[in-house]
């Protein structure tokens, strides 16, 4: 189990003043415009304390600051007491590649799949597979890991001849491992990009109450393609893919939607939304299976190839107009009354939760594939064998840890030191711990540059998930 423990005095400094957001602006310089104090929001402990029609009135009159210190005090919401804190991680992930074949050639492929020709792509073997399984759930029980999750990639799992390994491995580990340690939960998230989701692997898929999916889409109508470059010429994707992913939902499913935010699709972050977060929308995508509510969607920052910090600097800022459009989105849809998915999590941050890390990389969560066990999926491509220390019985996380150079950033004792980095590391805002060593010549205790755009719309979307909060828990 992976554990940060660090101690701390309770601060009017552990708090952040939530204001609701009244409207965004238009234009290219588009930004929230703020009204009303709502919330009083910890970022230490994740605690929210919705303010009453008293609470405000400290603020209408007096300096923001001295007015948030006063209710504070009056509030003994702080005691200026020592505490002991400590965040713990329980689950442990595997990365599963099952296939180096796909039906795409997305640029910068996490996993490097673009750059490898069909007719060379490796698939994992029956025995390996095995091996890998029961030796993941073994080392997650020798660490002490309460549950583990399997996530099954590629390439692409749902292509046939990695089907065949996924049925297998799903039962393999829901059957017999699970059987053998019983202690430990397991569960399944299958990535796949949806264009051989069919309604007979759906079938199979239902079956079991811990499987899940997440469907690869980077966006609506031509724009997938454009994005995706798949193989073979074959076209109309985000059609085939969005009338397949009602296949889950006819079976009861869970799942979600993966969707990678880059240069080339920015511009319709907030058309994304629409379809698939507004049930009032002609376009939205579960209006022909009469699904009644949002469909869930997980968002990330595709990471360029780029080795000058100004640079990505520049490249993160540019999401910024577009990603507040789609934040509009969100808040009219408050507005409106109309339910959306919890919006605190975006890439690497968890706005709402704190975090040891914002990736588990080297330590709960490793990845595999034919040469061996890495510390990251992005670790498995040209990677250094090591399929021999699997074969005998060594723990896969300690293998993982070996194979990087550097310790895993954990909180520490320096939470006295109160700053808005310092704060967004409590909830992921390092972003990817790999990038952030490579433009950091291999210090992976300083941020990379997407710190930069998780500062500026940090408050919004804590804003924007308090107000859903608050409107959700009216009605």
């Amino acid at each position: 189990m992976s554990k940060s423990k660090f101690s701390y005095t309770s601060s009017d400094k552990d708090f952040i003043l939530v204001k609701e957001i009244i409207k965004y602006t238009k234009g290219s310089s588009i930004k929230p415009i703020y009204g009303k104090p709502i919330a009083l929001f910890n970022y230490v402990t994740s605690e929210i304390f919705e303010l009453e029609e008293d609470d405000i009135k400290y603020f209408r009159n007096s300096n923001e600051s001295n007015a948030l210190k006063q209710l504070l005090s009056d509030s003994k919401l702080i005691d200026n007491k020592r505490y002991n804190f400590d965040i713990s991680v329980e689950e442990s992930e595997i990365y599963v590649k099952l296939t180096e074949g796909c039906n795409f050639a997305c640029p910068g492929c996490a996993t490097s799949i673009d750059v490898i020709p069909s007719n060379k792509a490796i698939t994992l073997d029956e025995e390996t597979l095995r091996l890998f399984l029961k030796s993941f759930v073994k080392s997650s029980v020798e660490k002490g890991y309460k549950s583990c999750h399997i996530k099954w990639a590629g390439g692409e799992p749902l292509l046939a001849h990695a089907y065949k390994l996924l049925v297998l491995g799903i039962q393999f580990a829901n059957d017999e491992l699970q059987n053998e340690f019983p202690d430990i939960q397991i569960s399944h998230t299958i990535l796949t990009n949806g264009v051989y989701l069919t309604e007979d692997k759906a079938k199979f898929f239902s079956k079991y109450s811990n499987i899940a999916l997440s469907v690869s889409l980077w966006g609506y109508d031509e724009i997938q393609d454009e994005m995706r470059r798949p193989r073979a010429n074959q076209k109309g994707s985000y059609s085939i893919i969005t009338n397949n992913i009602k296949f889950l939902h006819k079976y009861n499913i869970k799942f979600n939607i993966n969707h990678v935010i880059a240069p080339g699709n920015m511009k319709g972050f907030a058309e994304f939304l629409r379809r698939f977060w507004d049930i009032e929308y002609d376009k939205f995508v579960g209006k022909e299976w009469n699904r009644n509510e949002f469909i869930p969607v997980g968002f990330y920052l595709y990471r360029p190839l780029i080795n000058k910090s100004a640079d990505m600097i520049r490249y993160y800022l540019s999401f910024q107009p577009y990603l507040r459009e789609g934040f509009n989105v969100v808040l009219d849809l408050i507005n409106r009354g109309i339910k959306t998915q919890p919006i605190g999590s975006f890439d690497y941050l968890k706005i709402t939760q704190s975090t040891i890390r914002s990736c588990g990389s080297g330590m709960n969560y490793i990845a595999i594939g034919p040469d061996g066990v890495s510390d990251c999926h992005e670790g498995l491509y040209n990677m250094k064998p090591n399929l021999d220390r699997v074969k005998n019985g060594e723990n896969l996380f300690d293998i993982a840890i070996d194979s990087i150079s550097h310790e895993p950033f954990l909180l520490s004792d320096d939470i006295e030191f109160r700053t808005k980095s310092r704060l967004l590391k409590f909830h992921g805002g390092q972003g990817c711990p790999r990038v952030a060593m490579d433009e950091n010549n291999g210090n992976v205790n300083i941020a990379s540059s997407a710190e930069f755009l998780y500062k500026n719309i940090y408050n919004e979307l804590l804003s924007l998930e308090i107000m859903k909060a608050i409107q959700q828990q009216k009605h």
